[in-house]
């Protein structure tokens, strides 16, 4: 650092509405109402150890608690009590964070040796503002303690700090004990004072699984095939009224499903949902409508064909709001599966598909990977639907495959399922070469269980039948994901 580290005030804001602004607004902002603001403002900036700006916030560093201060105040009344409707813009709502605490400064080179700040307490002032109410201004603890320990008694005449206690930060950045601050002749509000309340009476969480549930889980997670699991673990078993906490009971229906045992985990979401505790004389399923159980249902309906009953539930999923990229893969999957299954289960031939469904699955794995681009799911799925399709697609395709082994090749050997989709792309490109000896490698690596392989093997048996792709190693590697051994 060019300078050694030192204490100061540290002030951050932006502008509640200012993201909505039409170009058309924009231009008004910066032409009329920041030069207005600047008339206010810049009077602070000389004595400033930091001050600079980027959209519409603005951070300042100063050591000083008095400029400090009035320049919060200044910034928020002029947003405040500015008269919008002179310019015939929306109006914008001042967010101020001040915090109190150690930094380094240094000569930035992007802003020609301009000063600049870094540190904790900077990133700590930076995810209050968020979380600040608009209009208002709030501080940290450090700031009030610090502010208030000033020998200045016209300060301690002039302002005052509410409470408002623990709260969370914006982005996961911890809990910080935050103050309003205001005018000594503000009123208080005691809105700001509503605290976080204790709902676990009203709104009971299921009990945690135990130490010797989760390692009867890992057990039978390493089962050797379906019926040794079925021997360890009959449904019975579970069923009994005896086995009642809904945690346990879900994670050994995804068990379950691991192995192919659709019948048998669809007979525990069941119970899951029957399953009613009395709270305050009202019976509740704490977890029947759980975004992980109606996944789960929804997988495993899938997988036996009762695709309207699957495609029911996901749809439930989307409108509760999780509409995420893997909401939009499973409502995909359904679309697919009954493109190529038909109503009878059976994979059709290339005739038999029903290409506007297929098509419709491929703009939902589209809209999927373009919500979430770090996710390779829907990203396979598209290259696996555009080479099936054919025609003109079957370039995009082979760009997508490429795409993936470009950005995700260094992932590989993370798990089976990166690895196996790695190989997936060979298969779609074309590239056979020591393909078979490469899945044996991972197989023997990752000791996928049925589930896992199974999946992996229906993809590829799907893409070799419906694209006319014969090859020795395809039907090598059709068997080694078919074996048990």
């Amino acid at each position: 650092m060019n300078t050694p580290a030192k204490n100061a005030y540290i002030l951050f804001t932006d502008l509640a509405g200012f993201s909505k602004l039409s170009d058309v607004d924009l231009r008004i902002y910066y032409s009329t109402l920041l030069p207005l603001l600047a008339q206010k403002i810049m009077k602070f900036k000389e004595e400033s150890t930091v001050w600079n700006t980027w959209g519409d916030s603005l951070i300042v560093i100063n050591e000083n608690e008095a400029s400090i201060a009035d320049l919060a105040f200044e910034y928020r009344d002029f947003f405040n009590d500015f008269d919008y409707t002179t310019l015939n813009i929306p109006p914008l709502y001042p967010r101020i964070a001040c915090h109190f605490g150690r930094f380094d400064l240094f000569d930035d080179p992007l802003l020609s040796g301009k000063k600049n700040a870094l540190g904790i307490n900077i990133n700590t002032s930076a995810r209050i503002e968020p979380i600040t109410k608009p209009k208002e201004i709030f501080v940290t603890k450090e700031f009030k303690d610090r502010f208030e320990a000033t020998p200045d008694p016209n300060l301690s005449n002039k302002f005052a700090f509410d409470i408002i206690g623990q709260v969370p930060l914006a982005k996961n950045f911890g809990t910080h004990e935050l103050y309003k601050f205001r005018k000594m002749n503000e009123d208080k509000e005691i809105i700001d004072r509503i605290l976080e309340q204790d709902l676990s009476k009203m709104l009971p969480e299921v009990e945690a699984i135990t130490d010797d549930n989760k390692r009867l889980l890992n057990s039978l997670k390493n089962s050797y095939d379906a019926d040794a699991l079925l021997n360890n673990a009959s449904i019975g078993r579970w069923t009994s009224p005896e086995i009642f906490n809904e945690n346990f009971l879900l994670e050994i229906a995804k068990i379950y499903k691991m192995f192919g045992l659709y019948e048998q985990a669809l007979v525990l979401t069941k119970k899951i949902k029957d399953q009613k505790r009395s709270i305050d004389g009202i019976n509740i399923s704490l977890l029947g409508y759980s975004k992980e159980l109606m996944k789960l249902e929804t997988n495993c309906l899938t997988r036996q064909g009762r695709y309207e009953e699957a495609a029911n539930l996901i749809y439930g999923v989307w409108n509760l709001g999780y509409r995420d990229s893997n909401t939009l893969s499973m409502l995909a999957a359904q679309y697919k599966r009954r493109a190529i299954y038909g109503n009878n289960n059976v994979l059709c031939d290339k005739e038999g598909i029903n290409y506007d469904l297929l098509k419709r699955a491929l703009s939902l794995y589209i809209e999927a990977f373009r919500i979430n681009t770090e996710d390779y799911y829907p990203a396979i799925n598209v290259a696996y639907l555009y080479k099936i399709i054919g025609g003109d697609n079957a370039g995009k395709g082979i760009k997508f495959a490429n795409y993936i082994l470009k950005n995700w090749k260094l992932s590989a050997g993370s798990d089976w399922w990166i690895d196996s989709t790695l190989l997936e792309c060979d298969i779609i490109i074309g590239d056979y070469e020591n393909l078979d000896d490469k899945y044996k490698n991972i197989i023997t690596k990752h000791k996928p269980n049925s589930f896992e392989k199974m999946a992996n093997y229906t993809q590829i048996k799907i893409f070799s039948e419906l694209t006319s792709t014969n090859s020795n190693i395809i039907d090598n590697i059709l068997k080694m994901l078919s074996s048990f051994d």
